[in-house]
């Protein structure tokens, strides 16, 4: 049977959808994700890394571990939103951190909090980082150097894959030169889209039903699953 690996946040993990309703990803990883239905479509065996709340460089590591400690065949990386970050301790120990960590962002919504409240450790980090480093091309930097990262690794290996995208990506306009070249290495990559966008903004722009948290449900993963499972076939039998 061939292994099909995924890694995403949580709409590749199906948070929200009605078999994994819980939004922080506390349930099993749905059976309901675009992502899950096109390996069940096609008979695969699905291994997923999917991490609610995870930032772009976990996915990376996440897929690198994978691959290097098991068999797989096969992989579809949807990359999540660039404003999430993640250090590594000096005991191996590896935390993601976002806005939400953040001393200055003040909120009342539950799962916010609770997210927060699991990574306490992060709160001085994220406070020092959004108030002085934070910036879109900042984002931008650490999202296209773990997607060059990843699809050299993955190439290198021969192992077929997509790259997609949670949300729309806007390329900073730049005279960086190692940006400008990742940028251009990343163009040569499996890249898919839906419609020319990222998955959450084509389900909310298409005006599918959200959770209370935001996620696309049911409906938009169906949907998403029937417009792109013949291109996902092109691209994910290319050796």
């Amino acid at each position: 049977m061939i292994n099909l690996l995924s890694a995403g946040c949580s709409f590749v993990y199906g948070a929200e959808l009605s078999d994994s309703p819980d939004p922080l990803g506390n349930n099993k990883p749905s059976n309901k994700s675009w992502v899950s239905l096109y390996a069940n479509k096609k008979g695969y065996n699905h291994i997923t890394e999917a991490t609610c709340g995870i930032s772009n460089v976990g996915i990376a590591r996440k897929v690198i571990s994978a691959v290097e400690n098991e068999v797989v065949d096969k992989v579809i990386v949807q990359w999540t939103f660039i404003d999430r970050f993640e250090l590594r301790w000096n005991n191996d120990n590896y935390q993601t951190f976002a806005w939400w960590n953040s001393k200055d962002y003040s909120t009342d919504n539950k799962f916010v909090n609770e997210f927060r409240g699991k990574n306490k450790a992060n709160t001085e980090i994220a406070t020092l980082w959004y108030k002085n480093i934070h910036s879109k091309n900042t984002a931008y930097y650490y999202y296209i150097k773990s997607k060059v990262e990843l699809g050299n690794y993955l190439n290198f290996k021969k192992i077929p894959y997509v790259f997609l995208d949670a949300e729309n990506i806007e390329i900073p306009k730049t005279d960086d030169i190692y940006i400008n070249s990742y940028t251009n290495i990343s163009k040569n990559f499996n890249n898919l889209s839906f419609d020319g966008m990222g998955f959450y903004d084509w389900a909310t722009n298409n005006n599918f039903p959200v959770g209370n948290e935001g996620h696309p449900l049911d409906e938009a993963h169906r949907a998403a699953f029937e417009l792109i499972q013949q291109d996902l076939d092109e691209k994910l039998n290319i050796f």
